[in-house]
């Protein structure tokens, strides 16, 4: 038997014409693996609905485009398998995660605004973070108007204190632990305070910043507990929401940012949105997700934010270069009506 004989022997053509190993893979393992990768993200994608329910069920919605990549790849598997009748589900969990994150590709239609184009920046730069200089580095080169800056204790204010000369304007609240909150700005800061929110009085800032001679806006600061447990997840929901309400009793100029350790996808963050009155200042700029750092691309989420009210127009919105932290620091240009 000849080599040619020999192949062939070890791999007949099935009548379809792929090789029996080939039709046996594809009709068999495969998608029958496909059946068992599947169960995962539709499973989480259905149990992510009960959210209001449990506090474990809220943490399934952090990952909505991690379920949407898996579902288009499983859902590949079992077209390459010819069977179309298993990806009725897949396409249904696909759909619904795809509408949720849809919105951060959909731009607003506000028209420009205004001729002042203000920058600003949040950063938790984490507590534990060595690297100062790397995190000044990266505000002298962004140039923003104003930082609202999370996790700072002593040492970390000690260190900021070079950027006095370009921002004489702050209000600050540091801690040992990671809860410390800071606000630094070139623009004069009418009214600022510290406000102690919720249960466990962690420090939030409240500021009336003044924009130009005629126009002035309302920055608020919040860094609540991350969703760690049932009872971490109240206080951070208790948190957001009495800030939501101070936001939504502004008349109008709010920005409401800071490491809000909530998705876009929780439930926790569109009562944020109706109680604040406010919009995300993604929607038309992408995901822009900010933690973690790291080589775990694919965990990444987006909690960090700037929320927005009506009469506030972004320009542009990026997430910026790694500081030190375990989370990348947000970047955004806005404009507000006259």
């Amino acid at each position: 038997m000849n080599d040619l004989q020999s192949k062939n022997a070890l791999n007949p053509k099935s009548p379809t014409g792929t090789s029996s190993i080939e039709e046996f893979l594809r009709r068999h393992h495969l998608w029958r693996l496909a059946i068992v990768l599947s169960l995962s993200p539709i499973l989480a994608t259905l149990l992510s609905l009960g959210a209001r329910k449990h506090w474990m069920l809220d943490l399934l919605t952090c990952f909505r485009v991690q379920y949407a990549v898996a579902l288009v790849l499983i859902m590949l598997l079992f077209l390459w398998s010819r069977r179309w009748k298993f990806t009725a589900l897949p396409m249904l969990a696909l759909v619904y995660n795809l509408v949720s994150i849809s919105p951060a590709f959909v731009p607003d239609t506000q028209p420009p605004t205004g001729d002042r184009i203000v920058r600003a920046i949040v950063a938790n730069v984490l507590t534990s973070n060595q690297q100062h200089s790397r995190f000044i580095g990266f505000i002298k080169k962004e140039n923003p108007d104003f930082i609202l800056v999370t996790e700072v204790n002593g040492a970390w204010m000690k260190s900021l204190e070079v950027l006095q000369s370009d921002y004489p304007h702050t209000v600050s609240f540091a801690r040992q632990d990671n809860f410390g909150i800071a606000l630094f700005s070139k623009l004069p800061l009418v009214d600022a305070k510290i406000l102690t929110l919720g249960e466990r009085k962690l420090p939030s800032i409240f500021a009336r910043v003044q924009v130009d001679a005629q126009h002035f806006m309302t920055i608020l600061g919040t860094h609540p507990l991350p969703p760690g447990s049932s009872r971490q997840t109240n206080w951070r929901n208790e948190q957001l929401s009495v800030i939501s309400e101070l936001a939504g009793g502004s008349k109008r100029s709010v920005l409401l940012l800071g490491d809000l350790n909530v998705t876009p996808w929780s439930p926790q963050f569109a009562d944020v949105l109706q109680i604040s009155k406010l919009r995300d200042s993604r929607n038309g700029f992408g995901i822009q997700t900010t933690w973690p750092t790291g080589e775990l691309v694919f965990l990444r989420i987006p909690i960090d934010h700037v929320l927005v009210s009506e009469d506030v127009h972004i320009h542009d919105r990026r997430v910026g270069s790694n500081i030190g932290s375990d989370h990348y620091p947000v970047i955004v240009d806005f404009s507000i009506a006259r």
